[in-house]
């Protein structure tokens, strides 16, 4: 890539568990970040970074409804501001993934302004989703069943993946913000 005139600042990042490349593309507006697994010459990630946020409706617009829904949140007892919930929509057939991070209340799946933050590319199958998040992490994933509550989808991420999240969210409506 450091040979192609649209690439520039082609940098290499090394980690403990992946290596990235990352690339500025044409205008520099955006960023890139392709993802291996250490030691392998496989690549199982594309992230384009978009300079501007799109919908979630203009996702199903273009591609219809997704495949899965891995819906969660995170708790953090020292510091309530940092509580977030995320949506991730799945098309493993054609190894798109849409993904709403850093939500700060309760989202709303047909809410037609749900923002996308971030979009992957991975190879469109089983194995190309567990080489980027791991074995067993299909767990999480709910089949899609149209536009259900939050609820409907968020799993546990400590448990085994059967157990809905209603817990956490609880505590997250209840947290008391820290200053």
């Amino acid at each position: 890539m450091k040979n192609n005139p649209l690439f520039t600042d082609v940098t290499y990042y090394e980690g403990t568990e992946i290596e990235e490349i990352g690339w500025d593309w044409f205008t520099k507006s955006g960023r890139s970040i392709m993802q291996f697994k250490k030691g392998s010459q496989s690549l199982y990630s594309v992230r384009p970074n978009f300079t501007a946020r799109f919908k979630l409706s203009e996702v199903v617009a273009n591609f219809g409804t997704p495949d899965y829904v891995e819906a969660g949140a995170v708790l953090d007892v020292t510091n309530t501001q940092r509580n977030k919930y995320w949506l991730a929509f799945i098309y493993l057939g054609t190894g798109l993934i849409v993904v709403s991070n850093n939500i700060n209340t309760l989202p709303v799946l047909n809410d037609p302004a749900l923002l996308i933050d971030d979009v992957y590319f991975i190879y469109p199958s089983v194995e190309g989703y567990e080489a980027m998040y791991g074995k067993g992490a299909l767990r999480f994933l709910v089949p899609w069943q149209g536009y259900k509550d939050f609820l409907f989808y968020c799993r546990d991420p400590y448990g085994d993946g059967q157990k809905d999240c209603n817990w956490i969210v609880s505590r997250l409506a209840t947290a008391t913000p820290t200053k």
